[in-house]
This record gives structure tokens, C-alpha cells and sequence, in this order.
């Protein structure tokens, strides 16, 4: 099984670093934000619990499948390198394409969310 050939701490440490990821935490600043509206506060843990509960959830259910496919992957040694292989351009590519947002922001191609949603988001949220 997956748990037996990797390690614990490596998964909790991943988890931990992970954790401070910056996507997580705009997405909870968000919710919080919309959530602050709510009076009740049960209605405010439930959902807090629910937003939890489902990125632990997604989480772990994706690392499953990732650590099976490459568990897989290890028995077919031509997949496995060319996996490997287009998983690391693929990280590279889009870090190189975050890098760019940094001295270039709204220039080309980026993995922001496209303007024309944002205006639709803003009349979500104020709902």
C-alpha cells in the first residue's frame, strides 16, 4: 500500500508546508469575509468546519491518487521518467509564469483570475 513506503513525518511535514499554501489562505480570507456577515455563529462554525473538512478532504483524496499513479508509474520505467519528466516542465513553466506576474503583471498570458469574472465575483460576494 502507499502508506507503508511513505513515510509519516515526510507526509505531515508536506502537509504542514502546504498548509501555509498562499492560495488556501485567500481563498479563507474570503470566506471568512462573507461568512462575517452571518449573526447566527453556529452557522458561522458549521461553515468554517465544512471549508476545512473539504480542502482536508480534497487534499488527501488527490495525494491518494498522486501517490498511486506514481506507485504505478514506478513499474513502467519508460512512463515513469517521461512523467516525471512533464511534471517538472510543467511546475517550471508555470512558476516561470508566476515569476513574470511579479515584473510584468497584466502583460501576456497569466494564471490570475481574468477581469471580466471579477466584477461578476464582487456582486456575488456583496449578495
Amino acid at each position: 500500500m502507499v502508506f507503508d513506503t511513505f513515510p509519516l513525518p515526510v507526509l505531515i511535514g508536506g502537509a504542514l508546508v502546504d498548509s501555509i499554501a498562499p492560495c488556501v489562505i485567500g481563498v479563507l480570507i474570503l470566506l471568512m469575509t462573507v461568512l462575517s456577515r452571518l449573526k447566527d455563529r453556529k452557522k458561522l462554525l458549521v461553515s468554517g468546519l465544512f471549508y476545512i473538512g473539504g480542502v482536508y478532504l480534497t487534499y488527501i483524496l488527490f495525494g491518494i491518487a498522486l501517490l498511486k499513479i506514481f506507485e504505478l508509474s514506478r513499474e513502467i520505467v519508460f512512463f515513469a521518467s517521461n512523467l516525471y519528466i512533464a511534471m517538472g516542465g510543467a511546475i517550471m513553466f508555470f512558476g516561470l509564469l508566476e515569476m513574470k506576474d511579479v515584473f510584468w503583471y497584466g502583460r501576456g498570458f497569466s494564471l490570475s483570475i481574468p477581469a471580466r469574472f471579477i466584477s461578476y465575483i464582487e456582486k456575488y460576494v456583496k449578495k
